[in-house]
């Protein structure tokens, strides 16, 4: 915060109106009602699900699992019928976790998630954090979760849903940012057309002995509800203790990023979500969430942004990296080595009490 010019005291100066950016992204990256960025990367966590399989399982390929408890049953009835082993592959990720509590409006840290006042205190240590953990090492004892570490750069998680030669994938569903759908896209090189990824699946024409892969993408699936996130993603600074001569270019490169016709090309090309929310009255954006394969699924991730609670964002911890590594510690024990959930959850409290004790003395 010391070190970055708030990107909003630019576009104050320069007549740019804040309310054409979308209100949760806007909240996620503002510091006591002020805006940092002058231009937001964001994505969302959505279900990534293999329809052959749900067509497969007798389960309705255009109704993904939309809360826990249908992940769960879903999972079984895949797992019953033989498509594929472990029917959730499952990344040790606290994005997911901090996800999961926000959507019951639970916060991380103390001071409505660190966003009142700097954060002093955990306050994941929960019942709902606890029933999460216990569920899905529940999923992975009755074997329909396989577990992956969070290790920058893997990708084995993903390649657990494609098929190997002439075998099955190893898993069925899989939880991911939105900005996989363009990778997932490129991976199938045309192979598969964007009515088959969208509504039309089930009146495509697939031969279903030879076609074992036809992604979808479906609302993150919450504890008591769909869709129940907040936005995520990265971001573009200005830093102060540059020149003012670089400060004010860098302004100028922002607005360039802020014009729609930019928005719209880093959503369609990058597949990140559209901030300046003008870009959803492009008449072309229709076309690439109907006719792109990307775009089919992108549009999940959209719908569930500009329905997201923009008093929900998600936590603000200056010391964040120390923060996460604690809980994905906890995650990675808990799934990988059969760690009891609740005592996880006690050392990580403990454990970040002190880093933010630390960090703020």
């Amino acid at each position: 915060k010391g070190q970055v010019l708030p990107a909003e005291s630019c576009m104050d100066a320069d007549g740019y109106d804040l309310t054409n950016l979308n209100a949760s992204a806007r909240s996620a990256f503002s510091v006591d009602g002020v805006l940092y960025p002058g231009y937001m990367n964001v994505s969302t966590l959505v279900l990534y699900y293999n329809k052959v399989h749900f067509k497969k399982a007798g389960l309705d390929p255009e109704d993904p699992p939309g809360t826990l408890e249908e992940l769960r049953k879903d999972a079984e009835i895949l797992k019953e019928a033989g498509v594929s082993e472990h029917p959730l592959s499952f990344k040790n990720d606290r994005w997911y976790l901090e996800n999961w509590l926000s959507g019951v409006n639970e916060d991380m840290v103390n001071n409505d998630n660190g966003r009142s006042a700097p954060a002093t205190e955990a306050t994941f240590n929960t019942e709902d954090a606890l029933s999460t953990l216990e569920f899905f090492q529940k999923m992975k004892q009755d074997g329909l979760a396989v577990p992956f570490a969070r290790t920058e750069g893997s990708i084995n998680h993903y390649l657990a849903l494609l098929p190997s030669g002439s075998a099955q994938p190893e898993s069925s569903m899989l939880i991911e940012t939105s900005t996989a759908s363009s990778t997932i896209r490129d991976f199938l090189g045309g192979k598969i057309s964007a009515s088959e990824a969208g509504d039309d699946f089930a009146n495509a024409d697939i031969d279903f002995d030879k076609t074992q892969l036809v992604p979808g993408a479906g609302p993150f699936p919450g504890i008591a509800a769909p869709g129940k996130i907040f936005a995520s993603g990265g971001a573009f600074y200005i830093l102060n203790t540059s020149s003012d001569a670089q400060q004010a270019a860098s302004w100028e490169f922002l607005k360039f990023m802020l014009q729609p016709e930019n928005a719209y090309a880093w959503h369609t090309e990058g597949g990140y979500l559209p901030v300046v929310k003008s870009v959803l009255d492009n008449p072309a954006i229709t076309d690439f969430w109907r006719d792109d394969v990307a775009g089919v699924m992108l549009k999940k991730a959209v719908d569930q942004l500009n329905a997201s609670d923009p008093d929900q964002a998600g936590p603000l911890v200056g010391p964040y990296q120390d923060y996460a590594k604690q809980l994905d510690n906890v995650l990675n024990n808990v799934m990988i080595d059969g760690a009891d959930p609740k005592s996880q959850l006690d050392t990580a409290e403990k454990n970040v009490n002190q880093v933010l004790k630390d960090y703020n003395e």
